[in-house]
């Protein structure tokens, strides 16, 4: 076994693991080692296997072994500066505690030293030792990120904010794109409210502007009468209701966000492919798609994704085993009984390929008579 990718410093012309341990004991950053005892040759890392348990693999030409004595914990000095409090946390385990800690993800390249909530693995960037957003911003610290918005008279996204000239507290009707006034650069009512360069709007609407009132309400009603006339009722009431569509049904909801599928409908492909996504990729398919859009998924997605993907995991290694295999036919087996002993004596109340049937001219069986009751459970009622 090794772990890869974070060793900062290899020696050579080691012939016994002891030469490791005495190097890594003279570097502060060292947090642990790989021997590769067939080319005698130390490997210096500056993360554990705890920290990084997606690095460490098989290797059958080295060892790994955890520095145990007087290693530095991670984040306590900037030369061992941590990605996350996450990993500060993943690495001490349970003497990980709320403070502050070197971290190199508020400062690409720089470590900075702010405060580490472990309970919700958040570090505070607004309270840092360093300045992330303009003098004349506000910082609001949001789990796992934070937020910069300009002061009032300033104008810009916060990390850079310019006093704004010509300042106006502009109404709604001066936000909307026919607006002409060309020297209003900054609207000094509202934060967060930017004038747009180009055209904006529902492009797709009429004029670009949104419906409302009585225009709203007649494209509504529109919409629902061609929906709610006979015909329509005529192509979807024969399959109102089957077996196989209750097996479709359940299959799409338990690989999608929606929980039924209604024939005919568009979206279909799109929840079809977010099932085999889920069950090809594991729930990080959301993510996926959100970068590819140039979306950021943000924190309480991807942790999301990581628990779901989790049970998943845990719930096939549950299926697995043989318990599971032996109680699970054991249980199919006395479902399989009860329902013959329900069909010997009530007869056949489901079966595969009954479809609802809107011909009034078949006739349907009669309901059973005082003499059936009394056959099934004698006279003792």
């Amino acid at each position: 076994m090794m772990l890869q990718k974070h060793i900062f410093k290899t020696i050579t012309g080691a012939a016994f693991g002891d030469v490791c341990l005495r190097e890594c004991y003279r570097d502060v950053r060292c947090q642990s080692f790989n021997f590769a005892f067939t080319q005698d040759k130390c490997e210096l890392s500056n993360r554990t296997k705890e920290a990084r348990p997606e690095d460490f693999i098989p290797n059958s030409e080295r060892y790994y072994f955890r520095r145990d004595m007087g290693r530095t914990h991670l984040g306590a000095i900037p030369e061992l500066p941590a990605d996350s409090c996450k990993e500060i946390k993943a690495s001490e385990g349970g003497q990980a505690v709320s403070g502050l800690y070197w971290l190199n993800f508020i400062k690409p390249d720089t470590p900075v030293l702010a405060h580490c909530d472990m309970k919700t693995e958040d570090a505070d960037e607004c309270n840092a030792f360093i300045r992330v957003c303009d003098e004349n911003a506000d910082c609001k610290n949001t789990l796992g990120s934070y937020r910069c918005s300009c002061k009032t008279g300033f104008s810009g996204d916060g990390h850079t904010c310019k006093e704004c000239q010509n300042c106006q507290s502009l109404t709604g009707a001066d936000r909307r794109i026919n607006y002409t006034n060309q020297d209003t650069i900054c609207d000094n009512g509202l934060r967060g409210w930017y004038r747009f360069q180009g055209a904006a709007g529902h492009t797709e609407l009429p004029n670009g502007e949104s419906l409302h009132g009585e225009p709203l309400k007649n494209a509504q009603s529109n919409i629902f009468s061609e929906y709610a006339t006979d015909i329509v009722v005529k192509k979807l009431s024969p399959s109102a209701n089957c077996q196989r569509n209750e097996s479709l049904n359940n299959t799409i909801a338990k690989k999608t966000p929606k929980t039924r599928y209604y024939r005919g409908s568009a979206s279909n492909d799109f929840r079809v492919a977010c099932g085999v996504a889920q069950r090809n990729l594991g729930y990080g398919y959301v993510s996926a798609a959100l970068e590819v859009l140039d979306i950021e998924p943000g924190y309480f997605c991807t942790s999301h994704e990581d628990l779901m993907d989790k049970k998943v995991l845990s719930d096939r290694n549950r299926k697995a085993t043989k318990n599971f295999k032996y109680r699970s036919n054991q249980l199919r087996g006395q479902k399989s009984s009860q329902k013959s002993q329900k069909e010997a004596k009530e007869g056949k109340t489901y079966e595969t390929a009954v479809v609802l049937n809107l011909d009034t001219s078949v006739n349907q069986p009669s309901p059973r008579t005082h003499t059936h009751v009394e056959h099934l459970f004698g006279k003792h009622f």
